[in-house]
């Protein structure tokens, strides 16, 4: 969990479905308690909210001990939009180390998110990332194809924890009506893109047809710094570790051509929300 710099989007708009009643809560309502350095005591994170409801963007992320002393703060090179505060979650990503790690989810489109952690690092909190040089935020969200779930456990016993990015098939394509197909047209005006309208009626034709089964998309390990993604014969162990923790789930592998590039489509065009 290296060091590293975002650049800061200059778009200002408000994050989709954000809470403007909740960005306007005082900084005290804005707690989220986590024992941050392993003490055996929970310090406290305060969220600096936007100024004003068209804000984006967190002003700061600032931990502070039992004697309200500030002890870390998120450096200012690295924008944070604003998260669903409701689903702020506080994790032991390993069982041998008594450091906590707090993660935030962001919309990311119609019923999809993105995931990303945070921990302390001396007088830092820090993404935790995929990426051992992360470049970007994208290098440090995790996606899920319905809001908040992204599944996390310790599959294999060895104290670090699994996370899953889990996703729906939709194995074919449905029918618009004309009403839906003059929605889309006005959305896409209104954005102001001419491949919106292309990408929505794509992803509306999609879902018209119906959920298939949960795809196991991908899987990482925590090993004490960040996320290291499981694949090949890695991600078959631990998929076959998952169980009925996922019901009615199917390999990555297992997708059609069509369906891998649908579902890849779909993550590129609601996904990185958050940076």
């Amino acid at each position: 969990m290296g060091y590293f710099v975002f650049v800061k989007k200059t778009n200002n708009q408000v994050a989709p479905n954000s809470n403007t009643q909740e960005i306007s809560k005082s900084l005290k309502e804005n707690r989220t308690y986590a024992d941050l350095n392993g003490d055996g005591e929970k310090e406290y994170l305060v969220l600096g909210m936007p100024e004003n409801e068209s804000g984006s963007y967190l002003k700061s992320i600032i931990a502070y001990d039992t004697s309200d002393t500030e002890i870390a703060s998120l450096p200012q090179e690295i924008p944070i939009k604003v998260p669903i505060l409701e689903l702020i979650k506080v994790h032991t990503l390993n069982t041998n180390d008594p450091r906590e790690y707090f993660s935030f989810d962001f919309i990311a489109g119609p019923h999809q998110s993105e995931t990303m952690f945070f921990g302390l690092i001396e007088d830092k909190i820090l993404p935790v990332c995929f990426k051992e040089i992360p470049e970007g935020p994208y290098d440090c969200l995790f996606y899920s194809g319905n809001v908040g779930y992204l599944p996390i456990k310790d599959l294999d016993n060895d104290g670090y924890v699994e996370l899953i990015e889990a996703v729906d098939e939709y194995p074919g394509e449905g029918e618009l009506s004309a009403e839906e197909e003059t929605a889309i047209d006005k959305a896409s005006e209104e954005q102001g893109v001419t491949d919106f309208t292309e990408g929505m009626k794509r992803i509306a034709l999609r879902e018209k047809g119906g959920r298939g089964r949960m795809v196991v998309w991908a899987i990482y390990s925590f090993n004490g710094k960040g996320f290291i993604e499981q694949t090949g014969n890695n991600y078959e162990k631990y998929y076959a570790l998952i169980g009925n923790m996922i019901e009615n789930k199917m390999r990555r592998s297992e997708l059609s051509n069509d369906s891998l590039e649908y579902i890849q489509l779909v993550k590129d065009f609601w996904g990185h929300n958050a940076n």
